[in-house]
């Protein structure tokens, strides 16, 4: 029996083994991932009478599962406390403040008080989502404290799980603005690491230019004395730049891969004969690669991963599978589609026929399997006569 004031679920699982923490979130759209794996980890599901506390736990088929709500903490909710809010938005579901630098946005450990919660709370009432937790009511995503910018915060749960999904899945496209004193370059220094006297290829490089053994095996190659180092020149990039030059022009997305450790770019390059070319970066399914694509003539697509194989948010959320790269090339209205990055999971006989009659299925265009040395066709793919 639920105790007083908590909410019971009663659920039973499908024929498919999926996580548990996926599986409630389908199964229960208006809590949010976050609400329910921390409900998860407290030990408040039970299936077949155990408790699990694994939110990567497979649920196997068929399985009773039991979800308790605890009814919401009053006592550490954060008190009311007028201060002044500059609101940029604001209806019935939610509201859009400028946070300023120096103010908190949620009580913790050496701030208490006085904020951005505290002023929340005065200003909207009981209407605040409490999703976020006691201390948190309203938050879907922070800013740290000598940050400023704009902050949404949910005035109901329902608000709250659909602002959480948008966040989620990338739906919603944040800007940062930030003033930097000199010139970093990391493309420059890393380059500098890699071929400069003291980087790691110095010495070989070294050996490659001086040594008469060298000399000898670069002039039978074709090559003619003096052998140079190579001094690469490097140009920074970054999402939104336009390049252009004899030849052909070049513009710049940053698409969803691996940050904040690395920032991740597509590139679509157009030539004077009117080809375009569209490099995707190994992103995920994102709007901004579908938009860089859009009538492009080929497409380079990552294709790591079988739709439906995987289900692990650590790689679904920064690599693309075949449907993805489907998906990307119909909307995007592209002309072929070449799948690179494969992985093992392309090599067993049957699967790649599986995989090209999956993406066919999305995608009416050409569809190439990317190799080793590959010359990508730029048009339309002729069948070569028997010989």
């Amino acid at each position: 029996m639920p105790k007083e004031g908590e909410t019971l679920y009663r659920l039973r699982a499908g024929d498919e083994r999926a996580r548990l923490d996926k599986f409630l979130a389908l199964a229960l759209p208006d809590i949010s991932r976050n609400r329910l794996k921390g409900l998860i980890e407290s030990g408040q599901v039970r299936i077949g009478g155990e408790t699990i506390a694994e939110p990567a736990y497979r649920v196997k088929p068929g399985a009773e599962i039991e979800l308790s709500v605890p009814p919401p903490t009053t006592e550490a909710a954060p008190a009311p406390q007028e201060m002044a809010l500059d609101i940029h938005y604001e209806d019935d579901d939610l509201i859009v403040v400028d946070k300023p630098a120096g103010l908190v946005v949620h009580p913790a450990a050496g701030n208490p008080d006085r904020t951005l919660v505290n002023a929340l709370v005065a200003h909207c009432g009981a209407s605040l989502s409490g999703i976020g937790g006691v201390r948190r009511p309203g938050i879907v995503h922070r800013l740290d404290k000598d940050t400023s910018g704009l902050l949404v915060a949910a005035k109901h749960d329902a608000a709250h799980a659909g602002l959480s999904r948008l966040f989620e899945a990338h739906d919603l496209e944040r800007a940062y603005l930030a003033l930097v004193w000199g010139a970093p370059a990391p493309a420059q220094k890393m380059t500098d690491q890699l071929f400069s006297a003291d980087g790691v290829f110095g010495p070989d490089l070294l050996a490659r230019t001086q040594h008469p053994g060298s000399h000898f095996i670069y002039e039978r190659r074709g090559g003619q004395m003096p052998r140079l180092a190579p001094k690469p020149v490097v140009h920074e990039v970054a999402h939104g730049n336009r390049f252009e030059a004899d030849g052909w022009r070049m513009e710049v997305a940053e698409v969803v891969h691996v940050q904040p450790q690395l920032t991740c770019l597509a590139y679509r390059v157009e030539t004077v004969e009117g080809m375009t070319i569209v490099f995707g970066g190994d992103s995920a399914p994102t709007d901004r690669l579908t938009s860089l694509a859009r009538g492009a003539d080929v497409l380079l697509h990552m294709c790591h991963f079988i739709n439906g194989a995987i289900d692990d948010d650590r790689l679904t959320s920064c690599c693309s599978g075949h449907l993805d790269a489907a998906t990307t090339a119909r909307d995007a209205g592209v002309k072929t589609l070449v799948l690179v990055h494969l992985t093992e999971m392309m090599e067993t006989p049957g699967i790649r026929e599986r995989v090209l009659a999956d993406v066919a299925g999305v995608f009416e265009g050409q569809v190439i399997f990317a190799e080793d040395l590959l010359d990508v066709p730029l048009g339309q793919i002729e069948t070569q006569p028997i010989r």
